[in-house]
């Protein structure tokens, strides 16, 4: 689908733009193969039903994969409070939860970045693997102000741009009343007032 292609690259360039560090520790963790393991970042992460993720926030207006992106970021935070021994090489991500959020969240369920994160008690190891499952817990309060709400909001233009309204109107009034002045003095009667002033 090039459709939902480029809106992924969309929504990619748009959290770039909106924070370059979460956008290059993301793509760090999304790209990371497990060829490394000396860093936790570096080990590789299968994001069991990550396409499940996009697809119900694709189809989710209130969602959207800017938002999508952001949840993938929030769930890189929790995996790396979890501990990890030094031969897992690989972590299996179970996003299952958060996919049904993606397709859930909204006015009446509260806002999809607002839900809480956890991962379930029973993770555990098989081999070189860590397995572990997020839970998502949906906001207690609906209809308050949040991080979507914050990322969403449009940027605010430059002072300049929004005083430049006033600064053009006072221009103009400035150089009408300068035009009106300098027609005024050169009128023969001003000239004759001004000589009459100036005792000539």
């Amino acid at each position: 689908d090039h459709v939902a292609g480029n809106e992924v690259c969309e929504a990619f360039d748009k959290f770039k733009a909106k924070d370059l560090s979460k956008f290059n520790s993301l793509t760090k963790w999304l790209n990371a193969d497990g060829s490394k393991k000396d860093t936790r970042g570096e080990r590789a992460y299968v994001l069991c039903d990550a396409p499940l993720l996009l697809q119900n926030a694709r189809c989710n207006p209130e969602v959207g994969y800017f938002c999508a992106l952001h949840m993938l970021y929030l769930v890189q935070q929790k995996c790396a409070e979890e501990p990890l021994e030094h031969e897992h090489v690989r972590v299996v991500v179970n996003l299952r939860s958060v996919a049904e959020w993606a397709k859930d969240a909204g006015v009446r369920r509260g806002k999809f970045l607002q839900a809480e994160l956890s991962v379930r008690g029973d993770a555990h190891s098989q081999g070189d693997t860590k397995i572990m499952t997020l839970e998502v817990e949906p906001p207690r309060t609906v209809g308050v102000d949040s991080l979507q709400d914050e990322l969403e909001a449009p940027e605010a233009a430059p002072r300049w741009r929004r005083w430049s309204p006033i600064y053009l109107f006072l221009l103009v009034g400035l150089a009408c009343w300068t035009l009106a002045l300098c027609l005024t003095f050169r009128s023969p009667q001003a000239k004759h007032y001004c000589r009459e002033t100036a005792g000539v």
